[in-house]
């Protein structure tokens, strides 16, 4: 079974150079620790030496509430918030694109905060005539309250027309990309239709949060939308990836499209964690036991994948985002993946995948070294592990080679 590539961040090319973003997040229980921007400015050396293509962050905007997470927007052209200052935004900004760095922002354009908006509560939308009336989700889930946040009305030509001058500010900024909150509580027609015009002009990346089957994810990135958080790989990721998950499972959720990465590559976001998972620490089991495995398989798959960090809980996300293990990960996405995925072989424990032509990549979750023959499209040639781990592996006339992994490890081997 084929699994096409494809280019996916503005910075990503096809073809043995594909992209890595991290997700850099200052997400608490009680609210951000705070001075985020400066935190990520005083590490954009580290994150463009590590490899990164890109770095997302939470929303900028000023918040209802003085210490929040950033998803309750009270003013969305007012970039200062517990995060930080616009200027040390700005800043921060600046010092990644420098380091060839670029900055996806969270854009909150379902809703404001959970207070009434009768009376000026947000600066620009200074009445209910903006919003749709009070509903649940369960109702109507274009124009429900999603977590008691009030839902903007987007068949209101004034809120597009505001949306419009958000997208400009923060196009201004030097953005990169656009992550879509609550992407699928909006009409699609009004991403084809008025969003993508923004985007296209600013030329900007849009990945979308959208929790849904995938045909409705579909229904969204057949218009304007780039790409989707593929949560439905995640889920099985988390599966095969632990005690008692299979590879091979992980295979056929793959083969059989019932994933992002299955049925649509191009896409596919790929990711072991984020935010929106495991959120406090108080549900370990909602991410894969085997993390640095998992890793290992969406680092040189095709997809972009997005690695998450989360300052501010000890267990939140990767341990060292500049770990030399992940940053050989990055350059080896980065390098060496590329062309169409074939899957070799696989178990329970043990997977081998091709990159056609570029990469072969062992992984083995078991516990005692393993070794297969596959087949490969390579030809009489010498196989490096650019991992480090293993010794060189001879290619035969037939395009038959050994591949061994030792336990709980990876190799991956090109030219």
């Amino acid at each position: 079974m084929t699994v096409p590539t494809a280019a996916f961040s503005g910075s990503a090319t096809a073809g043995g150079s594909e992209s890595v973003a991290l997700q850099y997040f200052d997400y608490g229980e009680f609210g951000p620790q705070g001075g985020h921007w400066d935190y990520i400015n005083w590490r954009a050396d580290d994150l463009g030496a590590a490899g990164y293509s890109d770095v997302w962050i939470q929303s900028p905007s000023q918040t209802v509430a003085p210490s929040s997470n950033g998803y309750d927007p009270r003013d969305h052209l007012n970039f200062n918030n517990a995060l930080g200052s616009e200027g040390e935004l700005q800043s921060m900004i600046d010092a990644l694109n420098w380091n060839g760095v670029g900055t996806i922002v969270d854009t909150i354009y379902n809703h404001t905060g959970p207070e009434d908006p009768q009376g000026g509560t947000y600066p620009h939308f200074p009445n209910r005539g903006y919003f749709h009336e009070p509903q649940s989700i369960e109702e109507d889930r274009l124009r429900g309250q999603l977590a008691g946040l009030w839902a903007l009305d987007h068949w209101d030509g004034r809120v597009t027309d505001f949306m419009s001058v958000y997208t400009d500010e923060l196009a201004e900024l030097g953005v990169s990309g656009l992550r879509l909150d609550a992407a699928v509580h909006i009409p699609q027609w009004w991403f084809d239709n008025e969003a993508s015009d923004w985007w296209d002009w600013h030329g900007l990346f849009t990945v979308g949060e959208i929790w849904d089957p995938l045909w409705r994810i579909e229904e969204y990135l057949n218009g304007a939308i780039d790409t989707a958080f593929d949560f439905q790989l995640q889920s099985q990721l988390t599966d095969s990836f632990s005690f008692g998950g299979s590879l091979d499972d992980l295979r056929s959720t793959i083969e059989n499209g019932d994933c992002l990465l299955g049925s649509n590559p191009v896409g596919a976001c790929t990711f072991v964690e984020n935010h929106d998972l495991n959120v406090y620490g108080d549900d370990p089991g909602e991410v894969p036991d085997d993390y640095d495995l998992a890793h290992a398989f969406i680092l040189t798959a095709p997809g972009f994948p997005f690695v998450y960090e989360n300052r501010t809980i000890d267990g939140d996300g990767i341990d060292d985002p500049y770990a030399d293990w992940l940053a050989n990960l990055i350059w080896i996405k980065n390098n060496l993946a590329g062309g169409d995925m074939w899957f070799r072989y696989s178990d329970d424990d043990f997977l081998v995948h091709e990159r056609q032509g570029n990469l072969v990549t062992g992984i083995n979750k078991g516990g005692w070294t393993r070794s297969e023959w596959v087949y490969t499209e390579f030809r009489n040639q010498t196989l490096n592990d650019y991992t480090g781990t293993m010794g060189d592996v001879w290619v035969n006339g037939d395009g038959w080679c050994n591949i061994e992994v030792p336990t709980q490890d990876w190799v991956c081997y090109a030219p």
